[in-house]
């Protein structure tokens, strides 16, 4: 009898600390990115003052309405010292996205940049809501209590990468909310705000390319994708003729300057999540770049054929998806500041009663993987720790990856066969 009076009580606890853990964590967020920036170099307490993705972007979007082409200034020291005189000391440029992916930043070109941290802060804040919501429909009427979302979305929220995409001005939270709300928005037959919210939601292309590959490009949602890549279109066009470059060449200009996301040795790679962990790979007779490669084809095409399999009205499942398709994302050009986006599905699908097929310890396993790939820092690289506690923590780490890639594979293909059964059946019946 005890027992179950204490739990309730120590169920209320967890919840009312997540909700006071999140809440400092946003804070501490929020004052970060309102700081004043200082830099990539140094500790990472540095890389953590204040919005230094966000003034990237905002000096370069700044640079190419002054006519600038800054994918093509050669060697990276005259791009700083070019920087430097147009924007003044200290300034610098990243030159890491298309054009046209500039978009949001774009539209705050003109506000100093103080005046964009704020805005931006509350962006991405509003943000995070979309996503809740979003995700919300993507669970149905199956979805867990509404308890339980605030609990989970709360411990989500206190994941260190969370905490640094916010104080570091990244858009990754954005371009995932964006992108879902439009598949939302075109689902509700909605295809001019889809498109709208398509091109602004592309911002983080190395995130969200399998979002856009199986939710748009796959079931040929030709309206939305139209109107976004006309707007897509129409800036390009016109920030190239600004710049006076090749609209059709400056995607070559910005891959192979893209060194960053685009690394050569290590884009068709995926034995191991991260580009800075690839030397970890073991001698293999052959090439671990051509192993790497053929296991991603493999990968992908086993989920184009389920995909294709799906009625394109079919709503099941789409929260599994968007797990796994984020986690694809990591899986090829992204980095560990990315690691938590896949983690609020996950924890949704874990306390979501609509899951019968899931025991316990299942649950329980999910909810354990997610936290800690949500809690490891990710500047642990740069804290001075020993190789040999770098290398343990870098195994680990990728276990506990491979462990929930695993799981959420069979998963999103347990609740495919669960979704084709009734068809099945009503089918012999007819």
């Amino acid at each position: 009898m005890r027992r179950y009076l204490f739990q309730p009580l120590l169920l209320r606890i967890i919840r009312v600390g997540a909700v006071l853990f999140a809440a400092a964590f946003l804070g501490v967020g929020a004052f970060f990115a309102l700081g004043e920036p200082r830099g990539f170099e140094g500790n990472v307490r540095n890389a953590l003052s204040g919005s230094q993705d966000l003034l990237l972007r905002h000096n370069e979007v700044r640079m190419l309405l002054m006519g600038e082409n800054i994918y093509q200034t050669e060697p990276l020291k005259d791009l700083s010292l070019r920087t430097a005189s147009l924007l003044g000391p200290g300034q610098l440029v990243g030159a890491d996205y298309f054009p046209s992916t500039l978009l949001p930043v774009l539209l705050m070109a003109r506000l100093p940049f103080d005046a964009v941290k704020t805005l931006w802060l509350i962006i991405s804040m509003g943000s995070l809501v979309l996503l809740v919501f979003t995700l919300r429909w993507m669970m149905a009427a199956g979805g867990p209590s509404n308890a339980d979302q605030m609990l989970m979305t709360c411990l989500w929220i206190c994941g260190i990468p969370f905490w640094s995409c916010l104080a570091m001005g990244q858009a990754s939270i954005f371009s995932v909310a964006f992108t879902l709300a439009a598949f939302r928005a075109d689902c509700a037959r909605r295809p001019l705000l889809a498109g709208v919210l398509l091109a602004f939601g592309v911002f983080k292309y190395a995130l969200i390319w399998p979002l856009v590959l199986f939710f748009f490009i796959m079931h040929w949602r030709w309206c939305c994708l139209l109107v976004g890549g006309g707007i897509h279109l129409g800036v390009h066009l016109v920030l190239c003729r600004i710049i006076n470059a090749n609209p059709i060449t400056i995607f070559a200009d910005v891959l192979s300057g893209n060194t960053k996301v685009f690394n050569y040795n290590s884009l068709p790679t995926v034995w191991m999540p991260f580009r800075s962990w690839n030397e970890m790979f073991p001698s293999l007779a052959v090439p671990a770049n051509l192993c790497g490669a053929m296991l991603l084809l493999l990968v992908v095409g086993g989920l184009l054929w389920l995909w294709l399999r799906r009625k394109r009205t079919d709503q099941h499942n789409l929260t599994r998806w968007t797990a796994v398709l984020l986690l694809l994302s990591l899986l090829t050009v992204s980095s560990r500041i990315f690691s938590h986006m896949y983690g609020l599905p996950v924890l949704w699908i874990a306390c979501s009663p609509a899951q019968p097929s899931l025991s316990w310890f299942q649950r329980f396993r999910l909810i354990v993987l997610v936290l800690y790939l949500c809690y490891v820092p990710s500047g642990v690289d740069d804290l001075g720790l020993s190789e040999q506690v770098l290398q343990a923590l870098r195994i680990g780490f990728n276990l506990v990856f491979a462990a929930l890639a695993v799981d959420l594979g069979r998963l999103l293909l347990a609740g495919e066969r669960s979704a084709a059964q009734p068809s099945k059946v009503a089918a012999l019946r007819s």
